[in-house]
């Protein structure tokens, strides 16, 4: 049976700039995110069409933030994949999120859907980069941390960018004030330079191990992926024997045609 991955495209997003989030969709009201739900839900299920001999090994929740869709309609999305698609006994499941929304009832999703990994997104902690980025404050990203950190789950990930970050100095800080709440990784959306990595590593050796995307901590490196991907949603990008195609990007055409997989993709 061949390992596959799937992406499942939430879109909602109401932090960043569309440099963070190119493919978000930040002013919606409930139609809308109703709306888009009924198409995924239907793509989904024309997706496992003709998939009996594959087992889906990781399961990502991305784009934009889960915490902007209602907790019981993640945990109904993920009860519809494992009724339709076959999952492996070490499913690993991540969560795209931004600290914006999120709260306990959020982690107790995280909880129900196979204790997945939570993938905190914000460029760092200086209040003006923050906000002239679109982000919440600092005291609100740490208190999303701090929610994992006093139940106890420590299955989340912060992933920061260097380039809001470019004083070594001001990089280590944020660290510094990360790695308290315990998050199993610390991952760059671009490589750190010279002078970052050497201010840094002080801080994160003694915990965490160097790994290709980030720094992990105990050197419990992510699985790798499987080579094809099954993409599901808004702008969602699919793998398959060599070829890779795109849905649209375009609301109102992806919720008309979720279900004609020809129609609704273009090759990239």
């Amino acid at each position: 049976m061949e390992d596959i991955r799937l992406f499942v495209s939430l879109p909602f997003q109401k932090d960043g700039t569309e440099r963070d989030f190119p493919d978000r969709i930040r002013d919606f009201k409930a139609p809308e995110l109703r709306r888009y739900l009924r198409a995924l839900e239907e793509e989904i299920v024309s997706a496992a069409e003709g998939l009996e001999d594959c087992r889906v090994r990781s399961l990502e929740f991305g784009t934009g933030s889960f915490c902007h869709i209602p907790a019981d309609d993640l945990e109904e999305l993920y009860a519809l994949i494992r009724r339709h698609f076959s999952l492996a006994s070490d499913l690993s499941v991540t969560l795209g999120a931004t600290p914006r929304g999120f709260d306990f009832y959020r982690l107790t999703a995280a909880r129900h859907l196979n204790q997945a990994m939570i993938r905190f997104r914000f460029p760092g902690l200086d209040p003006e980069q923050l906000r002239e980025r679109g982000f919440c404050g600092p005291e609100e990203i740490l208190a999303a941390l701090e929610v994992c950190f006093q139940n106890g789950y420590h299955r989340f990930q912060c992933a920061l960018s260097p380039q809001a970050n470019p004083e070594p100095e001001r990089l280590r800080d944020c660290l510094a004030q990360l790695l308290p709440k315990g998050p199993e990784a610390i991952l760059f959306d671009a490589p750190l330079t010279a002078e970052q990595r050497e201010c840094v590593q002080a801080l994160l050796e003694p915990v965490f191990q160097a790994g290709p995307e980030g720094w992990y901590r105990g050197g419990r490196f992510p699985a790798g992926e499987p080579a094809d991907q099954i993409g599901c949603g808004l702008g969602a990008v699919t793998c398959f024997d060599g070829i890779r195609v795109r849905a649209s990007t375009d609301f109102a055409y992806y919720c008309e045609h979720a279900a004609d997989f020809e129609s609704l993709v273009q090759p990239i």
